[in-house]
């Protein structure tokens, strides 16, 4: 096949005051045992009292780590939609972070923007799989923009319920579904898709070779994954090799320790950067076609 992977490195969480060598302009910081402070892109700082979502400070007992995801935005999406809407995503505020605009126009211009530095064909996609869809906002722009059919998969029964609510109510549930679905584990023919599509997701998936060789084969050949994601920095190690941040030499203590507590909070396995996602599209017999990196 001819696949192209495109990855493009959004505002990744940010930490400014206590990492700024990963990224910059949002503060993760825990006040007292009844609420949490968490990076929000949109509105820093925010405070959500602990009685109205469970947003676990300590990591899960539970080995099992898509239950874990799906148990965490089962009890969290609703907030997420009461502050952000039906994009569960940071939004672009321009090159240089400065431009004046809503929220929800930042979202969609981040969705636009990450479309068009993709370079979609000029014969736009018919079949489209939305990795990681949230609540379907993305699916649902993708779906108006290219005329397009959208599979949104999540591993989240109530997210994938408000998404199929919220195409209803939009007029478009006869170009939109939603499933509850393992991203590793793809419940789809070969050759299913002309695009996939992965916003803010792949930083989920615990083994990145076997989800990029699942999207390897469910594309048809010269179909796109285009993906947005969270990584840490780039250390300029060497070795073909995917290496999670707790075994890469290239980053200092606290830097890992700041790691692992962002993945306590948001259910991440090991952080990796984008030399990672490159040993691992050649290793799932991806072709790559460019990166960029979008920190603030």
């Amino acid at each position: 096949k001819s696949t192209l992977l495109l990855i493009s490195i959004p505002a990744v969480v940010a930490f400014n005051g206590y990492l700024p060598t990963i990224c910059r302009n949002t503060r993760l910081m825990t006040s007292r045992s009844d609420s949490i402070a968490f990076p929000h892109p949109l509105k820093p700082h925010a405070v959500i009292n602990r009685r109205h979502v469970n947003l676990r400070l300590t990591p899960s007992s539970s080995s099992d780590l898509n239950s874990r995801i799906a148990r965490f935005y089962d009890e969290s999406s609703s907030l997420w939609e009461e502050v952000w809407g039906e994009h569960m995503h940071m939004g672009h505020y321009g090159d240089n972070g400065d431009e004046k605009k809503t929220n929800l126009k930042a979202q969609q211009d981040m969705v636009d923007r990450l479309i068009d530095w993709g370079g979609i064909p000029s014969s736009p996609p018919r079949t489209v799989l939305d990795v990681g869809c949230g609540v379907g906002g993305s699916s649902r722009h993708l779906a108006r923009r290219f005329n397009c059919q959208v599979t949104g998969i999540t591993l989240s029964p109530l997210q994938c319920d408000h998404a199929t609510a919220r195409s209803m109510r939009a007029g478009l549930s006869n170009r939109t579904r939603f499933l509850v679905a393992d991203a590793l584990n793809l419940p789809f023919a070969n050759d299913s898709f002309d695009l996939i599509w992965s916003m803010e997701s792949g930083e989920h998936m615990p083994d990145k070779v076997r989800w990029l060789s699942e999207c390897h084969r469910v594309l048809r050949p010269g179909g796109r994954l285009l993906v947005a994601t969270w990584v840490h920095r780039n250390t300029e190690r060497q070795g073909g090799s995917v290496l999670g941040h707790p075994a890469n030499p290239g980053l200092s203590g606290s830097e890992r320790r700041l790691l692992d507590k962002v993945s306590r909070y948001y259910e991440l396995p090991d952080w990796v950067e984008l030399h990672d996602y490159r040993a691992a599209a050649a290793a799932a017999g991806l072709r790559w076609a460019r990166e960029s990196d979008w920190s603030a």
